[in-house]
C-alpha cells in the first residue's frame, strides 16, 4: 500500500469513528431526554441520522472507489445515487434548520404557531422523498451508464446527462446560497440582540435596579437562542469552505487521485463537524451527555 493510501485510510478510519460516536450520541440523547425533543432538535437529529449513514458507510465505500478496489459500473451508479440523495437531504435539512432558527430569533411571539413538531416531520418526509426521487433517476432512467465498466467511479463518468448533473448541482448550490443569506441575516440580528442585552445588563449594574425574574428568564432564553444561531452559522461557514475545493476541482476537471482524496475527506468531515460543533456546542446536550456518562 502506498503512503498516500495509508494516510487516506488512516484519515477515513479516524473520521468515520468520530462521525459514528458523535452522531450516535446525539441520536441517543434526543430519544432518551424528553426536554431535547424540540422542533429545532428534530432537524438536528435528522442531520445526525444522515451523517451517521454518510460517515459510517458512504465514506468508507468512497475510499474503496478512490483506491479502485471497486470499479464496476452498476456499483458506481448505486453509490452515486445514495451520495447525491444524502447530499440533498443534508443541505435541505440545514436549510430547514436555518429557517427554524430565523423564526425563533425574529418571530418569537408566533414561533409555536408556525413551527410545530408535525410540520417539522412533514418537512423532513418531503425532503427525503424529493432527494430520493432526484438521486434514483440514474437507476430508473437511461441517464445512468449501466452497460459498460468505467475506468473510475466518478459522477461525470457514470452519468451521461450533463443537464442532470447541472440540475443536481443547482439544487445543492441554490439551497446553500439561501442558507448563507439566512445565516447573514441571523448574524446581524443576533449581534444586535447581543448588544442590546449587554447594554441592558450594564445599565442594571450601574443603576442597581432590581431585576424582574421574567425579564431575566427572557434574556437568558434570548442568549441561548443567539448562541444556537451562532453555532448554526459556524456549521454553514464550515460546510461552504469544505465544498469549495470539490466544486473548483470539478470545474477545472482536475482528475488526480490526490485531489479526489483530499476533497472527499473535506466534504465528509462535515459528518464530524455538525455533531461536535452544533450538537455538543449546545449546553443542554453537553449537560445531558455528562449525566448519561455518570449514570
Amino acid at each position: 500500500m502506498e503512503k498516500l493510501e495509508v494516510v487516506a485510510v488512516t484519515g477515513m478510519v479516524i473520521l468515520s469513528l468520530f462521525a459514528i460516536i458523535g452522531n450516535t450520541t446525539i441520536i441517543a440523547l434526543f430519544f432518551k431526554v424528553r426536554s431535547l425533543q424540540t422542533p429545532s432538535n428534530i432537524f438536528v437529529v435528522s442531520l445526525a441520522f444522515t451523517e451517521l449513514f454518510v460517515g459510517g458507510i458512504l465514506y468508507p465505500v468512497q475510499c474503496l472507489f478512490d483506491f479502485k478496489v471497486i470499479n464496476d459500473n452498476p456499483g458506481c451508479i448505486i453509490f452515486a445515487c445514495l451520495a447525491m440523495a444524502t447530499a440533498l437531504v443534508h443541505v435541505l435539512t440545514i436549510l430547514s434548520l436555518s429557517i427554524e432558527r430565523l423564526v425563533t430569533i425574529c418571530k418569537p411571539m408566533v414561533y409555536s404557531t408556525i413551527i410545530t413538531e408535525k410540520r417539522c416531520y412533514t418537512t423532513l418526509f418531503l425532503i427525503s422523498v424529493y432527494s430520493l426521487l432526484n438521486g434514483l433517476l440514474p437507476v430508473i432512467t437511461p441517464i445512468g451508464v449501466t452497460s459498460s465498466l468505467q475506468k473510475d467511479c466518478r459522477m461525470d463518468r457514470v452519468l451521461v446527462s450533463e443537464v442532470y448533473v447541472l440540475w443536481l448541482y443547482a439544487n445543492w448550490i441554490l439551497s446553500l446560497l439561501v442558507v448563507i443569506i439566512i445565516s447573514i441575516k441571523l448574524f446581524f440580528v443576533v449581534r444586535r440582540h447581543s448588544r442590546a442585552i449587554a447594554a441592558t445588563e450594564l445599565q442594571r449594574a450601574t443603576t442597581r435596579v432590581a431585576v424582574n425574574r421574567n425579564e431575566t428568564n427572557s434574556r437568558f432564553k434570548l442568549k441561548r437562542e443567539a448562541k444556537s444561531a451562532f453555532l448554526l452559522i459556524s456549521i454553514v461557514v464550515y460546510l461552504t469552505i469544505t465544498w469549495i475545493p470539490r466544486i473548483v476541482a470539478t470545474l477545472i476537471k482536475d482528475e488526480s487521485q490526490l485531489v479526489h482524496m483530499i476533497t472527499h475527506f473535506l466534504i465528509y468531515s462535515n459528518t464530524v463537524a455538525t455533531p461536535f460543533i452544533y450538537g455538543f456546542g449546545n449546553k443542554l446536550y453537553r449537560q445531558h451527555f455528562i449525566s448519561m456518562l455518570r449514570s
